[in-house]
């Protein structure tokens, strides 16, 4: 009898020993807390709303730890996290806060960095991103759902709502790629600024030019109605100069035999020309004077002048007319070049 209750209280003692760890190991899952350990780390934020301690820590959305701790130190969050042991991170790492689900749950995440040096356990993170608050921007919202009834606004959260279920990761790409923008915004501040002082600078020169450039305006309109009152005139302009550049291809293809011989002569006689460059100056310079006399007589036109004093010792006029030298033949032309000669140089 004895030995039954012993057995009895032995099954009690048993039942309540696995109870209270199942109780104890649920407890504890449903409170976040970490039994694996690990090591500490801590992030400061401008603005940790909505996060609790027993949060989760992720890295590429696969949790790696708690929060651990919450509290304001110099008028920042300071959050305190527990890494699993097994998990190192970069010291460049960055941490931020975003949306766990549609609810309004947060969770940090830890954006590795580039370095090769790792974060020791007790290290600080000052690179951070603080949540971006829903509830403020659906406060902000009010004016716009100030006109709508309540149905409307119940449908347009349960929209809201429903699109943001199961679209964690998405929003919270959408989040990063928001933060990434802003901070690219930040960086090209100065740049943007000098950017839009040009602009103003091209309006203003634009709102100062504004008549020049209606002057513009209307020449263009008034040269491209000219163009379309001389459309025909043009037309045939353009016929004619397709016929005229057919015409100088045909004429050159039919020529080119006689274009190449004459261009050959010409590189033959320059190449001459520059063999006895001093000998043709030379010649230049000397018949320069004769040339001179030449010009001298044909400058009037088609008729040629010459002087030819008559040398009298007899009062004038002179007792025989002038007469231009007379050839062999008696006839008074000069059709060779010794004719031509005696009459400039003179001689027998």
């Amino acid at each position: 009898m004895i030995s039954g209750r012993r057995g009895l209280l032995l099954k009690l003692g048993l039942y309540v020993a696995v109870t209270g760890l199942l109780t104890a190991f649920i407890g504890a899952q449903i409170a976040r807390v970490d039994l694996s350990g690990g090591w500490r780390l801590s992030a400061s934020f401008e603005d940790a709303s909505g996060l609790a301690e027993g949060d989760q820590v992720k890295i590429a959305g696969v949790p790696v730890g708690r929060v651990d701790e919450i509290k304001v130190v110099k008028g920042r969050a300071r959050v305190t996290m527990s890494i699993r042991e097994s998990v190192r991170v970069p010291a460049d790492t960055q941490a931020a806060i975003r949306w766990r689900d549609a609810v309004g749950q947060r969770v940090v995440y830890l954006i590795p960095g580039t370095s090769r040096t790792m974060l020791r356990p007790g290290a600080h993170i000052t690179r951070t991103k603080s949540v971006v608050d829903g509830g403020e921007l659906i406060n902000q919202l009010g004016p716009l759902t100030e006109s709508l009834d309540g149905a409307q606004v119940n449908e347009l959260l349960a929209s809201l709502a429903q699109a943001m279920d199961g679209n964690a990761a998405d929003i919270d790409r959408l989040i990063g790629d928001i933060e990434t923008l802003s901070a690219t915004l930040a960086r090209r501040r100065q740049a943007l600024r000098q950017m839009i002082a040009d602009y103003a600078t091209v309006s203003e020169i634009i709102a100062r030019r504004d008549k020049q450039i209606a002057a513009a305006v209307d020449d263009m309109a008034t040269l491209s109605q000219a163009f379309v009152d001389n459309r025909r005139l043009i037309d045939r302009t353009l016929v004619e100069l397709s016929k005229t550049a057919r015409t100088s291809e045909a004429v050159l293809a039919r020529n080119a035999g006689q274009l190449e011989e004459i261009i050959a002569r010409l590189s033959v006689f320059t190449s001459g020309v520059r063999r006895n460059h001093e000998a043709v100056r030379a010649v230049l310079e000397k018949a320069r004077p004769k040339l001179e006399h030449i010009f001298a007589a044909v400058d009037n036109g088609e008729y040629m002048e010459v002087a030819a004093p008559c040398l009298t010792l007899v009062a004038p006029p002179c007792p025989y007319p002038t007469r231009l030298p007379a050839d062999r033949e008696g006839t008074g032309r000069i059709d060779t070049v010794p004719e031509l000669q005696r009459l400039i140089v003179g001689g027998g």
